[in-house]
């Protein structure tokens, strides 16, 4: 069931990081207890629900950080510490540029000509937004109903002929 959920998350969502491939686990079925439950650990669920139910998300007094030009590693997210370092800088800024028809960001000014600490030219490097809309993706209860109605008669005959067989006999 977990390599299931694994493979399902692989094939639906663009380069999931390890962290998001270990999201799911299990708690087997035992003798005394017949059931198996299979669940998201809290990390990771808090973000694939969103996934796997669809809707909009508007995070609490802060904004959705999106790279535009900031570097990205190889799962596609922004590097650690990229808007911390580009805010320390003397040529970049946060906020909304003068003159309107920007979004607001964290902007990078380019262009230094001698004598100034930089050109008049704005490059978007991070972009804020206020709400980001998911559409359903990962189908995790639909294919899980499937996968159990496939497979629970020859697994529940087996479990039922080994817990017959290792019974104790009073």
């Amino acid at each position: 069931m977990r390599a299931w959920a694994g493979r399902l998350l692989a094939n639906r969502i663009d380069r999931p990081t390890p962290f998001t491939l270990r999201a799911f686990s299990m708690k087997a079925a035992t003798k005394r207890r017949w059931e198996v439950t299979v669940f998201a650990k809290d990390r990771q669920a808090s973000y694939l629900r969103w996934l796997e139910t669809g809707g909009e998300q508007a995070p609490k007094k802060r904004a959705h950080v999106l790279p535009v030009e900031a570097g990205r590693n190889r799962y596609g997210n922004m590097r650690k510490g990229v808007v911390k370092r580009l805010l320390a800088s003397v040529n970049a800024f946060s906020g909304v540029p003068r003159g309107g028809g920007r979004p607001g960001g964290l902007y990078q000014r380019v262009g230094a000509r001698p004598g100034r600490r930089a050109g008049r030219r704005l490059r978007l490097m991070v972009a804020y937004e206020k709400s980001t809309s998911y559409e359903p993706m990962l189908g995790f209860q639909a294919g899980g109903r499937r996968l159990v109605r496939r497979i629970v008669g020859e697994k529940m005959r087996a479990a039922m002929e080994y817990a017959i067989r290792t019974a104790r006999r009073n």
